[in-house]
């Protein structure tokens, strides 16, 4: 085996073992995402007392609310493009250690009030999106992937218009949606959905591994956008 080779198979490993095996179970059944997005008006605007940022961080809102009313009836593939489209103009602020504080999944309201975030927020802000304009969730999985050649950590959302086939690639980092196979430079590791975990063992094939429940990040993620009312 290649020092490559062992080198990925290495980092799969300690991957799964963080994510998975220390992050433990917050005791409550996964929330499958039957979610119903509340889009039914603009969300409010602030008033006179609010700040300059407040009452950005709420036409952004105000804006992917909109989104969401007027495109349901659309087909996948232009659904796909507006979402990956619009929430690619939020500013990507990677995670670092020096910010002094766990990283923290953001909701897609969090993430739209920060005005951006670090790449699995794209990804999930994605997902939710999608899910809640009709797109069937098991066609989505939340992928971490390594990029070449210095094998960087990065979170990217993927469509499977069928189980069997290439997913196609939305990224944050790449404006133009992309099938896997068109997009070398990514090596995926797992991902995951509202029910499932899988593993990749080669670029092109994952097997299940467990289910969505044992992510205790994910976990509290669905439990603050439980609590921000944004879903029911």
């Amino acid at each position: 085996m290649t020092t490559f080779a062992k080198s990925t198979k290495f980092l799969k490993k300690t991957i799964l073992f963080l994510l998975i095996t220390c992050t433990g179970y917050l005791g409550y059944t996964v929330y499958t995402i039957k979610y119903a997005i509340k889009i039914s008006g603009d969300y409010a605007y602030a008033n006179q007392h609010s700040s300059p940022q407040e009452a950005t961080a709420n036409q952004r809102i105000a804006a992917w609310k909109k989104l969401m009313r007027e495109n349901r009836s659309l087909n996948v593939k232009i659904l796909l493009e507006k979402v990956n489209n619009f929430f690619n103009q939020l500013t990507y602020i990677p995670d670092t250690p020096l910010q002094g504080s766990a990283d923290v999944w953001l909701t897609p309201q969090e993430f739209l009030e920060a005005g951006g975030g670090d790449c699995e927020d794209f990804a999930i802000a994605k997902y939710f999106t999608l899910v809640a304009l009709g797109i069937p969730e098991e066609k989505l999985r939340i992928t971490y992937v390594t990029i070449r050649p210095d094998n960087r950590p990065h979170m990217v959302l993927t469509y499977y218009s069928k189980p069997e086939e290439q997913p196609l690639i939305l990224d944050n980092l790449v404006a133009k949606i992309l099938p896997a196979p068109e997009r070398m430079d990514l090596i995926p590791v797992y991902s995951f959905n509202a029910e499932e975990v899988w593993l990749y063992e080669r670029i092109d094939k994952a097997r299940p591994y467990g289910k969505a429940s044992s992510l205790s990040k994910w976990q509290a993620l669905i439990e603050r956008i439980k609590l921000q009312g944004e879903y029911k």
